[in-house]
This record gives C-alpha cells, structure tokens and sequence, in this order.
C-alpha cells in the first residue's frame, strides 16, 4: 500500500468516525428532549412553550417562507396552540448545517440552545423574544410575527424610510445594544456579534403617522460575556473565532475579542447605512466608514449633507431630508 493511500484511508476513517459521534450526539439530545422531563426542563428553563412539529407541520411550504439564515429558514404560519388571532415565525433549523456544527465542534446545534439561553433572559421591547420551540422531528424556534420585513430590505425598497423613521430606528437599536451590554441583576452582559440591518426586523406601526418598531433578532451567535470569556481563557469549548459579517466587523481585529467595541462598530455601520443609503462594502470593497472618509477628504469642502440618501428627498416630511436633496 503508497503511503499516500494510507493517509487517504486514515484520514475517510478518521471523517467518518466523527460522523459517527456527532450523529450519534445528536440522536441522544434528541432522544432526550423527546422525554417529559426534556420538555418539562426545556420549558422551566427557557420559559417558552414546547410544541408538537406535526401541528404546524403543513405550514411550512415555499408559499409562507419569508427568510433564510445561516442555520435555517423562516416562514410565517398560524400555531393554535399559541392562538389563531396572530401569524407567527417559525425558524426550522437546517439538518445538515446542524451536523456540520457537530462535525466541527462536538457541540452540535450550539446555535440552538445559544438563541434559546440568550433570549430567555432579555426583556427589552427592541429585541426578539422567543414564545415556543419544537424539538420533536426538526429543531424549530418560534417567535412572533414582525410583519415589515427586515432593515436592509427597507433600505433598498421603492417606499423609503423617512429621516426621522430612521432617526427613530438608531436610537432604538442603540436602547437595546445598551441594555444587552449592562450587567443586571437577572441579566448578565450579552454581545450579539453579528449585528446588521438583516438582523434587524421592522413592525410596521399601527397607527397612521408613526414610527417603524425596530426588533433586533439572530442570537445565535451571540456570547455571555463573563461566562464564555473564562471558558476561552482557559481553553473550554468556547471560540473567539470570526462569527460576524464582512462590512459589518471591525476590520481593525477587535471581533477576535470578546469585547462590547465589536457591537458598537457594527451598529456604527447600521447608522452609516441609514444616513448614506449606502451598502456597508463598496465596489472595491472598502468599508463604508473608510470609503466615506476618503470621499469627504477629497471633496473640497463637500458637506456631509451630501452623503445622504438620495432617497430622503423621496420620503418627503423632513426639513433636513430636504436641505440633504439640496446639497447634493
């Protein structure tokens, strides 16, 4: 036998043995959970409702799906468990995403169990809150229907937002970074880590002339600060690796740290995004912040006014919206 199969032999054996236990993993936490003492601890611990998949089974189709994510897709369906006045978000977790995370880690659907852990100990109006899950033929998180979409889409859309929509917007992201980064008493800290106008889901508001209600969402790889810092510390399960999105992160290295300036950067970008209209990468895939200041440096005395969106001129009702059209 050449060396060279050998290795090839060692290294499929190898591959498929970690299958094996990350399979193997998996049908244990499934089993598990299928038991009334993992439904009655999943519910006392994450306060949320354990459902039955095969009651909303059928709801699942192309026609309801409003999402997809990098561990599952989203689609809006009625549970009448939780009553039938009101549309909800059910995010089914992909099966082969969540055995690649065994695969990589041993850890398999970490993202789960993080989304669960984290939401079940916020309270804040600007962040999603997990009401029910189904762990029983499919992993699936589900949250209350946010019926306008996600920031990015409304960013892009023929119906801008409005200045003050999106003077509205930031502070109400920055309310609930500043109340995910302050220790309380039944609240550590919390780092989100991938925060984006995706992430961002917009309530359309009930009555005529108000404002959009902004709900954070995708917790899946946020991080519990104090807890997962001393198991990265002392080399136990937890990983600093890069978990944001390019254009968002830091570029100057802060996101390989468990730090809050991670956050602040990318909701810094969120409001670049909001001011400017512009993508967080530009077409030589500088950073909006980098391709800004080169912009305003070469500008002549350019004002600022004229980064602004061009479509702020569209959405009308904002004297600075007009004097930003003007300067442009």
């Amino acid at each position: 036998v050449k060396m060279g199969d050998a290795k090839v032999k060692v290294a499929v054996a190898a591959g498929v043995f970690i299958i094996g236990v990350a399979g193997g993993a998996y049908k244990l936490l499934s089993d598990w959970l299928k038991t009334e003492t993992g439904e009655r601890e999943m519910r006392d611990k994450y306060s949320v409702a354990v459902l039955k998949f095969e009651t909303f089974r059928t709801q699942m189709t192309k026609a309801n799906q409003v999402g997809t994510g990098a561990f599952g897709t989203v689609y809006r369906c009625i549970i009448p468990e939780l009553g039938n006045q009101s549309y909800f978000a059910a995010k089914v977790l992909d099966r082969s995403k969540q055995l690649k995370v065994a695969q990589e880690e041993c850890l398999g659907n970490r993202e789960f169990f993080r989304e669960l852990e984290v939401l079940a100990l916020c309270r804040h109006p600007n962040i999603i809150r997990t009401v029910a899950v189904s762990f029983d033929s499919e992993l699936v998180l589900i949250y209350p229907y946010v019926n306008g979409g996600d920031l990015d889409e409304r960013l892009g859309s023929s119906s801008p937002l409005s200045c003050m929509d999106r003077g509205s917007i930031a502070l109400q992201l920055l309310d609930a970074i500043l109340y995910l980064h302050s220790p309380l008493v039944d609240k550590p800290c919390i780092l989100h880590r991938d925060i984006k106008p995706q992430n961002v889901l917009l309530e359309t508001p009930p009555a005529r002339g108000g404002r959009p209600v902004a709900r954070l969402t995708d917790f899946g790889s946020a991080c519990i600060y104090d807890e997962d810092r001393a198991k990265a510390e002392n080399g136990n399960g937890f990983s600093v690796r890069f978990v944001g999105t390019r254009g968002y992160a830091d570029p100057t290295g802060v996101h390989e740290t468990l730090d809050e300036r991670s956050d602040a950067y990318s909701l810094g970008v969120v409001i670049l995004r909001l001011l400017t209209g512009r993508p967080a990468l530009d077409a030589q895939r500088r950073p909006l912040p980098a391709a800004l200041r080169r912009e305003l440096a070469a500008g002549g005395g350019r004002s600022y006014l004229a980064t602004a969106d061009p479509a702020l001129g569209r959405a009308g009702g904002d004297g600075w919206a007009a004097d930003a059209a003007e300067a442009q």
